[in-house]
């Protein structure tokens, strides 16, 4: 029979070895993220006229510190089918498999990691988006202040949706759905509520 101490060991080798892009920033604190005052939303295009929406239900890990860049990365989930544009015939169309296919791929996932300060001052961090199955590379810019005595991070990305097979055949059309969409980004950090270093 087995060793159930040596079977437990080389369980978590193999689950740290998937997971090395997590474990590399382990050294730092995860953010305790206030979801009630953070959002995601974004800016889209439909028949030449901007519509807004964002994500009701989401999750994100933030280590960052911007004294140890190398360590710091962001990983965020995104439950599509919770998308709300205050178009329910719109919001409904976004979970066919055309767009987000919620059904087959309820989870869509950002992963932000090798960042530094550009020539603007900003943060930018070599990205990537995972919509149904496929990844595609952006560069997400951020910012990162003190208000009020809490952490703010505030930041923004373009995403090109044809090249993130959001919105296939007859909503490849870009005179109907513009092809550029822009995420935005605010969360906070709760008061006084950090976890310990791992």
């Amino acid at each position: 029979m087995k060793n159930p101490s040596h079977a437990l060991l080389c369980v978590l080798v193999l689950v740290i070895g998937i997971c090395g892009f997590s474990s590399a920033g382990a050294k730092l604190a995860p953010w305790i993220i206030d979801y009630e005052k953070s959002k995601v939303s974004f800016i889209a295009e439909q028949a030449g006229a901007e519509f807004k929406g964002h994500w009701d239900h989401w999750d994100a890990e933030v280590r960052f510190d911007p004294a140890v860049l190398s360590e710091s990365y962001a990983i965020a989930n995104f439950h599509v089918s919770s998308v709300e544009t205050f178009d329910p015939e719109r919001d409904d169309t976004l979970q066919d498999h055309e767009w987000f296919d919620s059904e087959a791929h309820p989870i869509a996932k950002f992963m932000a990691r090798h960042i530094k300060r550009n020539a603007n001052g900003r943060f930018e961090a070599v990205s990537e988006l995972k919509v149904k199955g496929l990844r595609t590379p952006i560069i997400f810019y951020f910012d990162v202040r003190e208000e009020d005595g809490v952490t703010v991070l505030e930041g923004d990305a373009e995403i090109d949706r044809l090249a993130a097979g959001i919105g296939t055949g007859e909503w490849m059309d870009t005179n109907w759905i513009g092809q550029y969409v822009r995420v935005e980004v605010i969360l906070y950090q709760k008061v006084g509520e950090l976890l310990e270093t791992q």
